[in-house]
């Protein structure tokens, strides 16, 4: 008796970098709140409507806003946070629906599906990257998962802010370096495409770009080659992008450079650079309980430490050794360059929003130190523990918590007194808000536009309970049980879990792994499934 062919369905095999990506999706689909957490989401959320309406991007927000010599105000953002909610916009507009639920269509769209998707193409990108440096699935999974989970990156992954879309300009450079330092020509295209994705998403990003720019031309001058129509398309993508921008601002501001931040600070009546705060400041971006970029991701820290102590031949001299520097340098220009601006705490936020997108650039580290250390899966599980913190509440919680211990006058806050940051209030608050959730005590609803004191706002049921879309409409709508919302978000958390568990399980079974680092679906199967 022959044996039974196996059947169709028993052959297939879903990629698992297919996987690992779907599991990021739904971790951060089912950690998001629904909705906008910052006034500068909603700024391009009307943006993009006003194009919609013909009106070119003028707004009528008051606040955060530029006004021009004829009365009409725009937003100072770069415009291509408003571009990708566009698509959101269109489709909610199609619905057959009252126009209030439209908003609140189009908003569950950019933060359920738009959102979570460009960080996941972030990730993607970002293991890529790590494969054409020569690093095995399981340290690129490993240090992917490291940058999406175990750092603040997770925070701002699943909300409306725009620090993913800058990770994603990031990775895709870094993608498009790391093919060319493989010799592979079509690399500069991809890094400029990153930079032109960074750049229209935000001004500020111009610092870390012109370190990543003269390291790209030091490697073409090094390598000495590419052919002319590689260097035509990466022209052609900078210049574009650039006649693009100018244009954009000639339309708004009438003149090229105007970007709209110099009338901002000039209505205002404030200084753009505050330089005599800059060592202090500095100092609080990096290591304060506020905004400390190492306090909010102590893996950064784990590496940097392994790196300088028992590994700098192999981080600061190997293959990636280039891209480990920038990484350092990057991080050492944002700090300069942001402790001095006004606004250097970026506001409302888990950590220093501003530093959440140069996480990227530490992934080529990361990786190696999966390869080589032994507690690396202990690193990262206590990492990603930590993050659990930054999505529980939203991201303005610290900031009215702040706010209510000043009026009472009770003690001063500043970058280094702990009780008034998240490092010491999210754990009890999570408790209490989970602790709430299940016990069905969500606090009182806040009316829309209605205008509370701080301490106020924090007895509401977005503070009170698990700031997750299935909690709020629980409570904030009456859609569905609290239980049931319950056990749609911890379905949604374990199936990630075995998704991203399994992914992990084909790799360790792939024997010999994949060699050659395509960032290909079918690259990452098995060799037996090819």
């Amino acid at each position: 008796m022959t044996q039974a062919e196996p059947s169709r369905l028993s052959r297939v095999r879903i990629p698992p970098l297919l996987l690992l990506l779907a599991g990021f999706w739904l971790t951060f689909v089912a950690t998001s709140s629904g909705g906008f957490e910052s006034s500068d989401a909603e700024l391009r959320l009307a943006t993009a409507r006003s194009w919609l309406e013909g009106r070119g991007g003028a707004i009528d927000s008051p606040s955060l806003t530029a006004q021009t010599p004829d009365g009409r105000r725009f937003s100072f953002y770069g415009p291509l946070q408003s571009v990708v909610m566009v698509p959101s916009l269109v489709v909610a507009k199609l619905l057959p629906v009252s126009e209030a639920t439209r908003d609140n269509a189009a908003r569950f769209l950019i933060t359920l599906v738009t959102q979570p998707l460009l960080s996941v193409l972030a990730l993607a990108f970002c293991f890529g990257a790590l494969r054409h440096l020569g690093m095995s699935h399981l340290a690129s999974a490993r240090a992917t998962v490291a940058v999406g989970l175990g750092t603040l990156f997770w925070h701002y992954a699943r909300m409306g802010q725009e620090e993913n879309l800058v990770a994603l300009g990031f990775s895709l450079w870094l993608y498009g370096v790391s093919r060319y330092l493989k010799k592979d020509e079509w690399g500069l295209p991809w890094a400029a495409l990153g930079g032109c994705v960074a750049i229209a998403t935000r001004w500020a990003a111009a610092p870390s770009l012109a370190v990543m720019a003269v390291l790209t031309v030091v490697l073409m001058v090094r390598n000495g080659w590419a052919r002319a129509k590689v260097l035509a398309l990466s022209a052609a993508l900078c210049g574009g992008t650039f006649a693009g921008l100018l244009g954009y601002n000639f339309h708004r501001f009438g003149h090229p450079l105007e970007t709209g931040y110099g009338l901002f600070f000039k209505d205002k009546q404030l200084a753009f650079f505050v330089p005599e705060r800059w060592t202090e400041q500095a100092a609080a971006l990096l290591v304060s309980p506020y905004r400390g970029f190492f306090l909010y991701s102590p893996l950064l820290a784990a590496v940097l430490v392994w790196a300088f102590v028992r590994a700098r031949a192999t981080v600061f001299r190997g293959p990636s050794a280039p891209l480990n520097v920038l990484a350092l340098l990057v991080l050492a220009v944002n700090v300069v360059f942001l402790s001095s601006y006004s606004f250097w705490d970026g506001g409302f936020g888990w950590g220093p929003r501003f530093l959440a997108a140069i996480v990227i650039l530490f992934a080529p580290m990361l990786g190696l130190m999966f390869e080589r250390v032994r507690w690396g899966n202990v690193a990262l599980g206590l990492a990603v523990a930590t993050q659990v913190l930054s999505v529980t509440l939203p991201a303005t919680t610290e900031n009215h918590a702040r706010a209510a211990i000043v009026a009472t006058g009770s003690r001063t806050c500043s970058s280094w007194t702990c009780d008034c940051t998240a490092l010491c209030l999210r754990p009890g608050m999570s408790l209490d808000a989970l602790g709430n959730t299940l016990a069905g005590r969500p606090g009182r609803l806040i009316a829309p536009r209605e205008s509370l004191a701080p301490d106020q706002v924090l007895l509401s049921s977005d503070y009170q309970t698990l700031n997750w879309w299935p909690v709020r409409l629980a409570f904030r709508m009456h859609l569905m049980h609290r239980f049931v919302a319950l056990a749609l978000s911890g379905t949604l958390l374990v199936l990630a879990a075995l998704l991203m568990g399994q992914a992990f399980r084909q790799w360790r079974r792939a024997c010999p792994a994949h060699e050659g680092g395509e960032l290909s679906l079918a690259a990452d199967l098995p060799p037996s499934r090819h």
